[in-house]
């Protein structure tokens, strides 16, 4: 595709949190040999990160929207106007449709631009960084080309039996001339070599030594030390190959990523096992207090990964919040609440706070969808009320319960996770595999609700979904796979 110099909002912050609010327009990152100055280098990384924040990409689409709407988790408007009317009919070739797929495309490739421009500029200055400061931006930059690479394949790439069927362009530098489409597995493979080039460079991450959030009297200056979780960070870019290795699904990947996801919940450094860490302490899997008010229903404790997302309010009072006319709202169903929630759910009555994320509106008759819903506690404080999850330490459980070993390690790993979340220790120990397996579908799909990552595990494992009547969805290709968009098919075809 077309080269795009890459259009950035800055955020002049990652120093304090009221600096990390203080949004800037920085109308265009210009094509320079080299940075001038650290603040400039600065401005233009945490311009990557705005981005992945669009609507286009994970501040909607990618998150609890388009995705969502495709997993079936919504209750979706009647009306053929309503602009996820055809998507949630799996109808990839209604205008609506296309439109959504080709922002969605084309912000991500605009942002894979952005960050090879990036990559390439410092590298270009490189003597004037400290070495450690280099590694830092070399690889949070990286590393989000590779994540917004992959989530690009998991949406438009064939399904986990097919994966030498052709899926989406590659690009590693800035280019007017198209880049060869690669088939699943051609692309898989580049993307695990890119995620361990970031994960070296970003092996002395001050996230392994203090914590995702520094309380140095110099975090007002600490670009590097503070809100560690609202970057691609050591332990995110782990995440992320652990998730590369479910989707090349091999035996040997497989272990690669139990090996990951067990290593970092024991407090151990993946690949340096004999260094400890304190992972468990600053990502702990968050449950209800007595009758604690909750704040936050994003858990930000758990998160890994998050987005600061400016526009997080808009995007609840356009398509979640209870003053919307029945006909404009997306909820949740009554039946699919159960199943997922309820006493009659294969996972028994969730007693935690994942179920508090809706409250039921008798009016509408249907439940309302309350995780970006900005909490009476928090409007003064936008630092809480617009992040939003890119990955949680939830997700590192299942992986471990998926890929372990023995029945016996799935049964602990899915207990750890459930008892965490409020179930009583111990309720998963007589299950046998194929229940456990179950199980571990049905935690994943409650952990990760309208986070996007669900249509993804359902097509990699080629699950049956549920809409929101918990009426079984029977899936195939044609609804896993949408057509690549034609803003990049026209295009190759013009070459």
């Amino acid at each position: 595709m077309k080269k795009i110099i890459l259009s950035l909002l800055i955020s002049l912050a990652f120093a304090s949190c009221q600096d990390w609010l203080e949004i800037t327009p920085y109308d265009r990152l210009e094509k320079e040999k080299i940075f001038p100055n650290e603040v400039t280098t600065n401005e233009a990384l945490n311009g990557l990160y705005v981005s992945l924040a669009s609507n286009n990409l994970y501040g909607l689409n990618m998150s609890c929207g388009m995705l969502e709407v495709m997993a079936q988790h919504y209750v979706v408007p009647t009306e053929v106007a309503y602009e996820y009317y055809y998507l949630n009919r799996f109808d990839y070739t209604a205008d609506n449709s296309k439109t959504l797929f080709a922002n969605s495309f084309k912000d991500a490739y605009k942002l894979i631009a952005g960050c090879n421009d990036f990559l390439s500029t410092i590298k270009q200055g490189q003597d004037q960084y400290e070495t450690e400061k280099f590694n830092i931006y070399y690889g949070e930059a990286l590393a989000i080309r590779t994540l917004v690479h992959f989530d690009m394949l998991r949406l438009f790439g064939p399904m986990d039996a097919e994966k030498e069927r052709s899926s989406v362009p590659y690009y590693t530098e800035s280019t007017d001339n198209p880049k060869p489409i690669l088939t699943g597995a051609a692309m898989v493979d580049s993307l695990l070599v890119d995620i361990d080039q970031a994960i070296n460079f970003l092996k002395n991450d001050p996230i392994i030594q203090d914590g995702k959030k520094s309380n140095s009297a110099n975090d007002k200056v600490a670009f590097f030390k503070t809100y560690r979780n609202y970057r691609m960070n050591y332990y995110a870019a782990y995440l992320l190959k652990a998730r590369l290795c479910l989707y090349k699904g091999d035996e040997s990947s497989k272990a690669t990523a139990y090996n990951i996801a067990s290593t970092m919940l024991n407090n151990m450094v993946p690949g340096n096992t004999s260094k400890e860490t304190k992972f468990t302490e600053e990502f702990p899997l968050v449950k209800q207090k007595g009758t604690e008010i909750i704040t936050d229903y994003v858990f930000f404790d758990e998160l890994i990964f998050a987005i600061h997302n400016t526009n997080r309010n808009d995007v609840y009072k356009k398509y979640f919040s209870a003053d919307l006319d029945a006909l404009k709202i997306l909820g949740g169903g009554q039946k699919a609440y159960d199943y997922l929630y309820g006493a009659a759910s294969p996972g028994g009555l969730d007693p935690g706070l994942r179920s508090r994320m809706w409250s039921f509106d008798g009016v509408k008759n249907h439940y309302l969808f309350n995780r970006l819903a900005v909490q009476t506690a928090t409007t003064s404080n936008p630092y809480i009320s617009e992040r939003q999850s890119m990955m949680r330490v939830g997700e590192l459980y299942l992986i471990a319960a998926e890929t372990a070993p023995t029945t016996e390690e799935k049964r602990e790993w899915i207990d750890k996770l459930r008892s965490g979340k409020g179930y009583d220790p111990g309720n998963a120990a007589d299950l046998a595999d194929v229940e456990l397996n179950a199980l571990i579908d049905l935690e994943f799909e409650k952990e990760t609700f309208g986070e996007g990552q669900y249509f993804f595990y359902a097509k990699r494992k080629d699950l049956k979904l549920h809409d929101s009547n918990n009426t079984s969805v029977n899936m195939d290709r044609g609804k896993f796979v949408p057509p690549l968009p034609e803003v990049e098919t026209d295009y190759r075809d013009r070459e």
